[in-house]
């Protein structure tokens, strides 16, 4: 399922997808072949503007649903 939260989107491909070519997808709903594809690509700066685009993502989630980890 794309739930497209952090903005962050590669190319994938679901299986229950009749077309062949791959569309964009967020990083976290991308298999995870992808993920670990496109992490081995990145440098550090990459990596960690990823780390803080999703930090802030969850930080989003957070603060709309109330949510704190107990």
């Amino acid at each position: 399922m794309r739930r497209n939260l952090s903005g962050v989107y590669l190319f994938d491909k679901f299986e229950e997808e009749k077309e062949e070519k791959d569309h964009p997808t967020c990083f976290e709903d991308c298999h995870l072949e992808v993920q670990k594809k496109f992490l081995n690509s990145l440098d550090e700066e990459g990596l960690k503007s990823l780390v803080i685009m999703l930090a802030d993502t969850l930080h989003q989630i957070g603060n709309k649903f109330d949510i704190v980890s107990g």
